[in-house]
């Protein structure tokens, strides 16, 4: 069972990519420390089921469902959290995609390519963009990047490229925020254990020798949780975290 602080005890977050993997862990963990949560994804059966088993837990939760690449739903989220909170205290741009597949980058169809830089660069610069305004003084935002933001895996161009795109965008708006003393940073995970990354392992021709593959690329033998990388966004979301901005932490079990 993890062991909760409070940390984000009367803080609003706001959670983008909400209904599965990553996104799912870090609102099941903010809630537990404490937040108000506005919660985004797709997925509208997910996010309703999400939204009730919190809900049930006592948190304060809402749901908007939509495509975070649509200005219209960065908007919505930041309308919900400007209509129940009056303002953003924490926000977490988790949402991605691979939908290039694991493919040479001229094989990638040029819509499947444009749809990944969509959802990974348009999609953070559109909810940072609607957020800001909302926020003050010692808010946060952390933009989920990869391992894959500073080193490239075969047959990935389109998300590595996107992930390194991310971090840079992190960056450029930690020092456009700084003088609001709003921190930005980026993390960065490996592999980890996730419905995405195990749908990956079923697919392959071989699935125990590629997760055994997969495995071997961080020294620690093993890949993360969506748990532990929940942690990792809380601290850098958190006061725990109070000097760091524009930062891209790795939590890749030392792959990089």
């Amino acid at each position: 069972m993890t062991k909760t602080s409070g940390v984000l005890r009367g803080k609003v977050a706001v959670i983008t990519g909400a209904t599965s993997g990553f996104g799912e862990a870090i609102a099941r963990r903010f809630a537990q420390e404490g937040a108000a949560l506005v919660l985004g994804g797709r997925d509208e059966q997910r996010g309703s089921a999400l939204l009730g088993e919190l809900s049930a837990q006592g948190a304060v939760v809402d749901f908007v469902s939509g495509d975070v690449g649509d200005e219209e739903t960065a908007e919505r989220l930041a309308a919900q959290a400007r209509d129940r909170h009056g303002r953003i205290d924490t926000l977490i741009l988790n949402a991605g995609s691979n939908e290039a597949g694991n493919a040479a980058f001229w094989t990638v169809p040029p819509a499947d390519f444009d749809r990944v830089l969509r959802t990974n660069v348009r999609g953070v610069w559109l909810g940072a963009r609607a957020a800001v305004p909302l926020m003050s003084h010692g808010s946060t935002i952390v933009v989920m990047g990869s391992q894959q933001s500073v080193i490239v895996c075969r047959g990935n161009a389109a998300y590595a490229t996107s992930k390194a795109a991310a971090l840079q965008l992190a960056r450029a708006m930690a020092l456009d925020l700084a003088p609001k003393g709003i921190r930005v940073n980026a993390l960065c995970p490996g592999v980890c254990e996730t419905p995405l990354t195990r749908n990956a392992i079923e697919r392959d021709a071989d699935p125990a020798a590629f997760e055994a593959e997969l495995q071997a690329l961080s020294p620690l033998g093993r890949f993360g949780t969506a748990e532990e990388i929940a942690g990792h966004v809380l601290f850098l979301a958190s006061e725990q975290s109070s000097f760091i901005t524009g930062a891209g932490l790795m939590a890749d079990g030392g792959t990089s």
